[in-house]
């Protein structure tokens, strides 16, 4: 079967060839019938194949979330035990034990920072002059908020509503 492209080049053809009056009337109506079907045939077996595609997208996509699910699980397991090792050998006053396939140890870690008060930190280091304790994010659009100040009929400076286009498969 051919391309979309071609029976869309092939169609073209035809019809420039109609339009120099080289095709006689009684055949112009079966050829492009017959173009139109083969047409309708092609498009009709690609949406299929996109549905095939977008159907293995979400099998793919729920799979990926039931393995992330179990990654979770199994990680929150393994943090769960530690702790409870942890605790075990702070119960029995131990800080170390080898064995032949493991070597557990209490380690200190590296000092963290532990913010009290969030808001009143806040605060003061913006008293502060050049320090870097504070990171400031760019700024976002909220193009939801834009599309509804449009279309209350509000005058946005660089923004405009756009309606676009696509082709629909059900």
């Amino acid at each position: 079967m051919a391309s979309l492209y071609e029976i869309n080049q092939t169609y073209k053809a035809f019809l420039d060839q109609i339009a120099s009056g080289d095709i006689p009337e009684e055949a112009i109506a079966d050829t492009l019938e017959a173009l139109d079907g083969e047409f309708d045939d092609k498009a009709d077996n690609i949406a299929c194949y996109i549905k095939s595609l977008l159907s293995d997208a979400q099998a793919i996509k729920a799979e990926e979330d039931a393995l992330a699910e179990r990654r979770e699980a199994k990680k929150h397991k393994a943090d769960s035990l530690q702790n409870y090792l942890y605790q075990q050998f702070k119960l029995r006053g131990k800080d170390k034990l080898e064995t032949p396939r493991n070597v557990l140890k209490i380690r200190k870690n590296p000092p963290s920072v532990q913010i009290d008060d969030e808001d009143a930190f806040i605060e003061w280091a913006k008293t502060q002059k050049d320090t870097d304790m504070l990171t400031v994010k760019d700024p976002i659009i909220n193009k939801t908020s834009v599309k509804n100040a449009l279309k209350a009929g509000a005058e946005v400076p660089h923004a405009q509503l756009v309606a676009g286009e696509k082709l629909s498969i059900k």
